[in-house]
């Protein structure tokens, strides 16, 4: 069973983990093989006449192969614990895939939510495909309730079909799940969430985000009674203290490029650094964008 140690010692969820036997370990992908260096990433963008075409067409192209993947690694029994939704909250609507917990009786209460960010560069991803594996994996093992944000990708708006604001629908998810936990999914109000590499970053700028309108509303509220009272406004906490802990997983945290990536040219595999600074420019829209605060 692929369990941190944080699980088994601090039980976030307060529900004691099912034994390594009884978890489903679903097949791991088979190595990736060397990509050629004409079918580098950023050489077929950079070499193409149809810039918007060729991106859809790399995103196609994902999904096709995340469709095989699931067909291959998600067994028809745990199929019936997944289920598409569509959250909405004060922030907006989102599409999301809901992954619960197996249960004897044929219930799927659970101790608490995982909010799960996939990765993808903002380029491609889902959050049912590319992940129903691992998820349903997640829901095993915590025995909670999982929310994969289906988000906006640069190749794939959301909501009005020209909006791309990722990070919004991710807080779209984290305010669904803090009201909707109980009476939807019959979960208790333990939330953990997760995010790996595009979506590790969506996810910290997104509570970051929320961070900050929790503190701007706070001032107004100080402003507030200090113009009516002579007694100081009590300060609140900026984060909902049911949210227990964040699983950031290879994490994109500095857009302007870390040494290793500037220097690593075509040479790892599958996403070379110069894979990588590309997918930074197709997610900024200028240079100097990489450097500010809501985007790093």
């Amino acid at each position: 069973m692929r369990t941190g140690r944080i699980w088994r010692q601090h039980l976030p969820m307060g529900a004691t983990p099912p034994s390594a036997a009884s978890v489903v370990q679903h097949p791991l992908p088979r190595p990736t093989p060397a990509t050629p260096l004409d079918l580098r990433l950023h050489r077929v963008y950079g070499s193409s006449d149809d810039k918007l075409g060729t991106l859809e067409r790399i995103r196609l192209s994902k999904e096709d192969s995340y469709r095989e993947q699931f067909s291959t690694r998600v067994g028809r029994p745990d199929r019936w614990r997944i289920e598409h939704r569509t959250l909405s909250s004060p922030s907006g609507s989102v599409g999301a895939t809901v992954y619960s917990p197996p249960h004897d009786d044929g219930t799927s209460s659970s101790g608490g939510v995982c909010l799960h960010v996939h990765g993808g560069g903002w380029i491609w991803g889902d959050s049912r495909d590319q992940v129903a594996h691992r998820c349903l994996e997640t829901a095993d093992v915590l025995v909670a309730h999982v929310v994969s944000v289906e988000y906006a990708l640069f190749t794939k708006p959301s909501g009005d079909g020209c909006s791309f604001d990722p990070v919004n629908d991710v807080i779209v998810a984290l305010e669904w799940i803090e009201e909707n936990y109980g009476k939807v999914l019959g979960a208790g109000p333990r939330f953990v969430a997760s995010g790996e590499s595009a979506g590790a970053h969506l996810l910290m700028l997104a509570m970051l985000r929320r961070r900050d309108r929790a503190r701007a509303g706070e001032k107004t509220e100080e402003s507030a009674a200090s113009s009516s009272s002579r007694f100081p406004a009590e300060r609140s906490e900026p984060f909902d203290e049911r949210w227990k802990c964040l699983n950031l997983v290879y994490g994109v945290f500095d857009l302007s490029g870390t040494p290793s990536v500037v220097t690593d040219g075509d040479s790892s595999v599958p996403l070379s650094g110069n894979d990588l600074l590309w997918m930074y420019d197709m997610y900024t829209s200028r240079m100097n964008e990489r450097l500010e605060p809501d985007v790093v």
